[in-house]
């Protein structure tokens, strides 16, 4: 008993390694780029009744204002007068069209200077989530808004 093995074509071949290393999209796909922005609010206080450094704190909110659920992942540092004094990862996932999440963190003291990194590979502008899909790079745009004095965002 002879068994015969049968080649592909060329470019039938091709197309099946090119489909196969592509990246996994989410049914319909996800755009290169989505409308509308996403707005991560951070503001630093102190707990009433608290010493600064027992009782600082940093509040982040992701508001969704794409027509798409997102995942937003970033990673943000504090300074005050030019050190560094912390730095968050915040991460979420699957928020809504119009809706939001909210991160409470610790921090060593309130800082006069917040900084969106942009070449962490773990999140934005690098990496997020759309339509439950990870994308590399974003396609929304994330604006941040904080009371510190300055804001230094990608």
């Amino acid at each position: 008993m002879t068994i015969r093995r049968r080649l592909l074509p060329p470019v039938v071949f091709a197309a099946l390694l090119l489909a196969a290393a592509a990246p996994a999209r989410a049914e319909g796909g996800v755009p290169d780029s989505v409308p509308g922005e996403v707005v991560v609010s951070v503001w630093s206080f102190v707990t009433p009744g608290m010493p600064e450094k027992r009782g600082c704190r940093i509040r982040v909110v992701v508001d969704n204002h794409t027509p798409l659920p997102i995942g937003f992942a970033g990673k943000f540092t504090g300074s005050l007068k030019g050190q560094v004094l912390d730095a968050w990862l915040v991460s979420t996932s699957g928020i809504p069209p119009k809706g939001s999440a909210e991160r409470l963190y610790s921090c060593v003291m309130r800082p006069d200077r917040l900084e969106l990194t942009a070449d962490s590979p773990y999140g934005y502008p690098q990496t997020c989530e759309v339509s439950g899909q990870k994308v590399n790079p974003c396609p929304f745009k994330a604006r941040v808004v904080s009371n510190a004095k300055e804001i230094v965002q990608p």
